[in-house]
């Protein structure tokens, strides 16, 4: 099974009330229902940014990010070095492309393995889900960044052990290259069905079973510091309201 993340802005030439609504009353049920056309689309999850975590450890930061997808499929396997085994259909790829232009751009689509570093055998269905980015500066090789995540995860399981009151899961995404977006309308609006590299190095995800849990945990001394580390050209996180539009698994 493969699991992909992506993240996008709202375009330019819509106003962004605009955009929401197209997003939100079009293009989420067109993909839907592309999607459930298709055996191998087992997952369609949408991620819409509603805080951002701030230096001080609070959650007033500016929005810096829109949306997120996050998607389970079955790949197809190819011999194609480039080839991007999660790519969407030519019949998926029909039926959006001229929504695609009046709802997203900046297109960034990551094939990731998820590592699951804490998950209890009954999640509570009811939670506040939270995402972290991290992107690397050009001039940091993808192995030394990712060497600064897993100096990360040891430190968030540290506090998970010393107070885990309200914390459902915690899964780390590493990144496995990136879906190339071509442009349309706006740059960032067309996928092509090729694998490139990406400074994109991981997303780590966390679920409490509410904000004030997330707010407790993440606002404690020190812990804004190091979740935001400024040795990554990105690293930023979101509260986000996640709606599951369909789930198989």
């Amino acid at each position: 099974m493969n699991k992909t993340i992506a993240r996008f802005n709202q375009p330019l030439l819509h106003p962004r009330e605009e955009s929401e609504s197209h997003y939100v009353g079009v293009h989420i049920p067109l993909a839907r229902i592309g999607f459930l056309r298709e055996p191998n689309r087992l997952a369609y999850h949408t991620l819409k940014a509603v805080k951002q975590y701030d230096p001080a450890g609070g959650w007033n930061h500016r929005l810096t990010a829109w949306r997120f997808v996050i998607a389970f499929m079955h790949g197809i396997q190819s011999e194609e070095s480039d080839k991007d085994e999660t790519a969407l259909s030519e019949a998926m790829l029909a039926l959006v492309k001229r929504d695609i232009p009046h709802c997203l751009r900046d297109l960034r689509r990551c094939p990731v393995v998820e590592q699951v570093v804490m998950e209890p055998p009954n999640p509570n269905s009811s939670c506040a889900k939270y995402l972290f980015e991290y992107d690397r500066f050009a001039d940091t090789s993808h192995e030394e960044a990712a060497d600064w995540v897993n100096k990360l995860i040891t430190a968030i399981q540290d506090w998970a052990s010393q107070d885990s009151r309200g914390l459902r899961s915690i899964k780390v995404n590493w990144t496995d290259g990136e879906s190339e977006a071509a442009a349309q309308a706006e740059p960032g609006q067309l996928y092509t069905g090729k694998l490139i590299s990406t400074n994109k190095v991981a997303y780590i995800e966390f679920t409490f079973d509410s904000e004030h849990w997330g707010e407790q945990f993440f606002g404690r001394a020190g812990r804004a510091e190091m979740l935001l580390d400024t040795r990554f050209e990105v690293a930023d996180g979101y509260l986000v309201q996640e709606t599951i539009e369909f789930d198989r698994r």
